[in-house]
């Protein structure tokens, strides 16, 4: 497994791939996913932009399987300022390898080094299998909206460390 952060250039490369490896990854989850590959490759656009350097592919035999966005300058609803896990897609052949878990810890350091204390996200209510890794990995259940769940790790609490921290 070898973990690239993507210039601009190798970004605009991998793009058509990691487009698949999303839709690949949303196929039993729709409800949760951009629709069309048009949107796909603009929604992934739009996290690559919003911060380079938290976007992290991973990489086997060459070929991307895998990637994370991490915004490390996000306000939330009342304008707190964290760290947002955007998006943790692992290509379905790929699952249960460990790199999930990889991408989180990458994910937690990253926050961690942008001096935020707390790393939030949201997932789909029926992502059974991603809210399972969330809560494995220290993250707690502190809302609802819709069909989604937001979770949050309190990255200065040793008592919510996950797997991942050290």
């Amino acid at each position: 497994m070898q973990v690239v952060v993507p210039s601009s250039r190798q970004f605009r490369r991998l793009l058509p791939k990691l487009a698949e490896v999303y839709e690949l990854a949303y196929r039993d989850l729709p409800e949760y996913a951009e629709a069309r590959p048009g949107e796909v490759e603009g929604y992934l656009n739009w996290l690559y932009r919003g911060d380079p350097k938290g976007f992290f592919v991973v990489f086997e035999d060459s070929r991307p399987v895998a990637f994370a966005a991490v915004h490390g300058e996000w306000y939330d609803w009342r304008g707190d300022l964290m760290a947002e896990l955007h998006e943790l897609v692992v290509h379905p052949d790929y699952q249960g390898r460990g790199i999930g878990r990889k991408l989180l810890e990458l994910a937690e350091e990253y926050a961690r080094q942008a001096g935020r204390d707390k790393l939030d996200l949201w997932v789909g209510e029926r992502n059974e299998r991603a809210i399972r890794l969330y809560e494995k990995f220290g993250f707690k259940r502190v809302g609802q909206w819709r069909i989604w769940v937001r979770m949050v790790k309190d990255l200065t609490n040793p008592q919510q460390a996950g797997p991942g921290s050290g």
